[in-house]
């Protein structure tokens, strides 16, 4: 059975994100490392998932009121 792993290249480009690499296995024998051309930050990758936060910046909580103008007419 054919295996795909995934793991980020040790090596930044100037804007500081890392390649994607991918490694195919067919069998124990053959295995292919292929570069991806995806560049990414590295704090999005880890333990070997990437992690995207929706909402990396925390913003205060808001009061939910609403002005009655806003609301238009129903």
């Amino acid at each position: 059975m054919a295996t795909i792993k995934r793991a980020l290249s040790a090596k930044t480009n100037p804007s500081g994100r890392a390649e994607i690499m991918l490694r195919v296995s067919v069998s124990h024998s053959v295995s292919h490392r292929i570069k991806s051309g995806l560049f990414i930050k590295k704090e999005l990758f880890k333990d070997n998932k990437f992690s995207n936060p929706r909402d990396p910046v925390e913003k205060p909580e808001q009061t939910g009121t609403v002005r009655r103008s806003r609301l238009g007419h129903f």
